[in-house]
């Protein structure tokens, strides 16, 4: 994940995409961030949602 994304997200949303697993951080390729929907990521052609400690699921009712 670059520093430069990081950078212009809103803090709480910053922090919990750095606690998602590094592997899995080394290899997203888009962060969903949209009105009314929980925080969703994309790597390695896996769509999966995180949760407020930045575990990542495929639970849409555990999502941020």
């Amino acid at each position: 994940m670059k520093k430069e994304v990081l950078s212009v997200l809103p803090s709480n949303i910053r922090w919990i995409i750095q606690q998602v697993n590094k592997e899995i951080l080394e290899q997203i390729e888009e962060i969903r961030i949209r009105e009314n929907r929980p925080l969703e990521i994309i790597y390695s052609n896996h769509y999966r949602f995180l949760t407020k400690t930045g575990e990542v699921t495929s639970q849409i009712d555990h999502a941020y």
